[in-house]
């Protein structure tokens, strides 16, 4: 079997990458080592200006604005001591794009924001704040808090879309499409310890975030391409893609040595999700006070 001519418009045409059911082992092999043996695939992605190798790069993330707004409600008992504080929040943000956009180009990029999008954030919480008797400046602390997120549609001249629902990694072909995130929402629970043991503080947080289907809108003007691409449901697949649920917990612990040292450590775990890094992240430090 010849080599595969990946890149040819009429194999967009004659949906090729569909037509793989019922191939005997000989067919089988003559496609891997067409087009996924490392020598093959390395020229693959050359040709079509893919790069696959690995890399490391440091980068901003987003920029987060926020204005917020706290009324503490203060309850006091019949000594005239604090016995619970409320503190109610809301605030309005805007995400601004200083990360790094979505780069298709590169297989292995990991975005640092929102792919260039704007957002708009807003969000809600109701904390409790019981103080720890009898020591003083000792407190505990639990919150509830939810919020979302929201984006506005905007155009990618070169996109990358699959030809078939099957297709991923390597995406030979660019079309041009318009592209509505959706929203993002998230709510979480937590509990804060200030001082609750002799020189010990702690915090724990769970957050649940859920990211909706985008919306994209195909905008190629070649009306042979666009009906391959509608007809192979492209556009739906790139939708399914597009959502993703994250469940992580962030735990962190703090030990005051004495009154202007103290040192401390935290951690951010993946715990469940959908479409999403399953990254552990690992923090520690050691804190001045002049």
């Amino acid at each position: 079997m010849p080599s595969l001519p990946y890149k040819l418009e009429d194999l967009l045409a004659r949906d090729i990458f569909n037509t793989t059911e019922g191939l005997d082992h000989a067919d089988a092999k003559a496609i891997y080592d067409a087009l996924f043996i490392p020598s093959k695939y390395d020229g693959i992605c050359k040709d079509l200006g893919i790069d696959n190798k690995s890399y490391k790069k440091t980068g901003a993330e987003d920029t987060h604005i926020q204005l917020y707004w706290q009324a503490p409600i203060t309850f006091r008992d019949k000594d005239d001591d604090v016995a619970l504080r409320v503190v109610p929040l809301f605030s309005v943000g805007v995400w601004a794009p200083t990360g790094s956009d979505l780069d298709q180009d590169k297989l292995f990029f990991v975005s640092s924001g929102n792919d260039g999008f704007v957002g708009l954030s807003l969000e809600g919480s109701l904390a409790f704040d019981f103080p720890v008797w009898p020591r003083r400046n000792a407190f505990f602390q639990t919150a509830f808090g939810a919020g979302v997120v929201i984006y506005p549609e905007k155009e990618f001249n070169d996109y990358r879309i699959p030809s078939s629902k099957y297709q991923v990694g390597i995406i030979p072909w660019k079309t041009r499409v318009e592209r509505e995130p959706g929203i993002t929402w998230y709510g979480n629970i937590s509990a804060k310890g200030d001082n609750f043991i002799d020189g010990l503080s702690a915090f724990f947080d769970y957050m649940y975030t859920s990211h909706e289907k985008d919306n994209f809108k195909l905008l190629e003007t070649n009306t042979a391409r666009k009906e391959v691409f509608e007809k192979n449901g492209s556009m739906q697949e790139m939708e399914r893609r597009s959502s993703w649920i994250n469940q992580q917990v962030n735990i962190g612990l703090e030990y005051q040595i004495v009154k202007n040292l103290a040192i401390g450590g935290a951690v951010q775990a993946h715990i469940s999700g959908k479409r999403v890094l399953q990254t552990v992240t690992v923090l520690g430090g050691m804190t001045f006070t002049f």
